[in-house]
């Protein structure tokens, strides 16, 4: 693994895939489409931004957990 400039490995990230990258096929989007974000620190938190940036209908019925933020745990 090579260590990159911007720190990402370190930090919440986005990775995003190209349309044409995902209309060649591709399984392994470019690491520069890449973005640091403070959006998440947290995987449960990770997965409810993912699910909302991709306008993911009935992710309460498969992560029911996730999508209702908990109020004495922690989160």
């Amino acid at each position: 693994m090579s260590i990159h400039p911007d720190g990402h490995y370190a930090k919440p990230h986005i990775h995003r895939i190209t349309a044409a990258e995902l209309a060649s096929g591709s399984r392994a989007p470019k690491e520069r489409h890449r973005t640091i974000t403070d959006r998440y620190a947290t995987l449960d938190d990770a997965l409810r931004t993912f699910f909302s940036d991709l306008n993911i209908d009935g992710a309460r019925q498969f992560f029911p957990e996730l999508v209702q933020r908990r109020m004495f745990n922690g989160q």
